[in-house]
């Protein structure tokens, strides 16, 4: 649907995100909540509390891992700043994904 050009409301977006939680693709759903966010659509109440997406630093390091394995170098970079941000510290498993992709590059 967002390929082809059509603008998701609130909704729709917390109709996806639901949808992946009961089936249990809570990384999915997370990146939905990235998507929704991008697109400048708020998020409510009912997006974060009835689904308790609060991305923490395990998920936000799986996803980057994800990124970095498929080489999606610009997006893992991109949350990871978005991480920052959000003032999610990364933990020490986040620092040797960051580190593994730099070695296996040969940049450190």
């Amino acid at each position: 649907m967002l390929k082809k050009g059509l603008v998701l409301g609130v909704v729709m977006y917390n109709a996806l995100i639901d949808r992946y939680c009961k089936v249990g693709r809570t990384i999915d759903a997370l990146e939905v909540l990235g998507v929704m966010k991008s697109n400048n659509c708020i998020p409510n109440a009912r997006t974060y509390n009835e689904k308790d997406l609060k991305a923490n630093e395990v998920i936000y390091t799986a996803l980057i891992n994800g990124y970095y394995k498929v080489g999606k170098v610009g997006e893992a970079r991109s949350l990871f700043k978005r991480m920052l941000s959000e003032e999610c510290l990364a933990n020490s498993i986040t620092l040797n994904v960051l580190i593994d992709y730099l070695h296996s590059k040969k940049k450190v």
